[in-house]
């Protein structure tokens, strides 16, 4: 099933985004968890129930701009106080970090497992403009809608994706998204494509690139046929099953062909021992 998308894993030609769906097993909120928790601080009855069905963004722009009046204070202590949990499972998260094939990782997650997962000498977390000039490290995890560490960097209103999307908020990690998507295959693990800006950041860029662009692979489980039409359009592979599965096949079969990709020049000598002492 995953036979060209294996071949180009182990050709180290592969990013991967990940979304909030990579992390449920860990105990992280789904996006419908932070919906809820917004809408459990709107106390005017009216106001909540013409505004229960809105997606994050547009929830988080409402909350931000009429109930707070445009402080985005008590929206960061709902989503950090949401965030406040203690992983559950990890496992998906283990398989990730030990197949040295995926330098580059971008996500949209508030979390902090994907960087947990790695050595800490040999990750760099990038948040904003300013960390784009310190990719030193091994792997790169690029939180393109931000985290707590830095509480303005989170993107989650409407208004933020415009910021984004028209390069007036951190133009750089932006312009290195869509470099991303011109140079490299792109694998998706974790997005359900409801509440997510992932699609919006698919078509910009396939409308930037035409007929141009590279492979691009959606994993995840039970997608609409309205979704799995859109996508085709957008000429997204899409594969109908759970991130545990593809990553422990995907590591089987690297298992494989470890010494013959590194024997043909496929990967560096450099993912080639690290892959040897994570399997011994």
């Amino acid at each position: 099933m995953f036979k060209d998308l294996f071949s180009l894993v182990r050709r180290e030609q592969v990013s991967l985004f990940i979304g909030a769906g990579f992390s449920k097993e860990a105990g992280a909120p789904s996006v419908c968890d932070l919906r809820k928790a917004i809408l459990a601080k709107i106390y005017d009855v009216e106001k909540r129930e013409a505004h229960k069905n809105d997606s994050l963004a547009v929830l988080s722009n409402f909350f931000v701009n009429e109930i707070c009046l445009g402080s985005r204070n008590q929206l960061i202590r709902i989503l950090q106080n949401a965030f406040e949990f203690k992983p559950a499972c990890m496992d998906d998260h283990k398989l990730l970090a030990n197949i040295p094939h995926f330098k580059r990782i971008f996500t949209t997650n508030y979390d902090t497992l994907l960087e947990n997962s790695y050595e800490q000498n040999e990750v760099r977390v990038v948040r904003n403009d300013s960390g784009c000039a310190y990719i030193d490290k091994p792997f790169t995890v690029f939180k393109i809608h931000g985290d707590f560490a830095d509480s303005d960097s989170i993107v989650i209103t409407s208004d933020d994706y415009k910021q984004f999307f028209t390069a007036n908020k951190n133009p750089i990690m932006w312009d290195l998204v869509k470099t991303e998507f011109a140079t490299r295959n792109i694998l998706f693990i974790g997005y359900r494509l409801e509440d997510d800006n992932i699609l919006d950041i698919i078509r910009k860029v396939s409308d930037a690139q035409g007929k141009n662009q590279n492979e691009m692979f959606l994993i995840a489980p039970r997608i609409s046929q309205e979704k799995q039409s859109e996508l085709k359009e957008l000429k997204v592979h899409y594969f109908d099953t759970v991130a545990n599965v593809f990553l422990t096949q995907l590591i089987e079969e690297l298992k494989k062909h470890i010494s013959e990709d590194f024997k043909n020049k496929y990967i560096s000598g450099e993912t080639w021992t690290r892959f040897l002492k994570f399997y011994d």
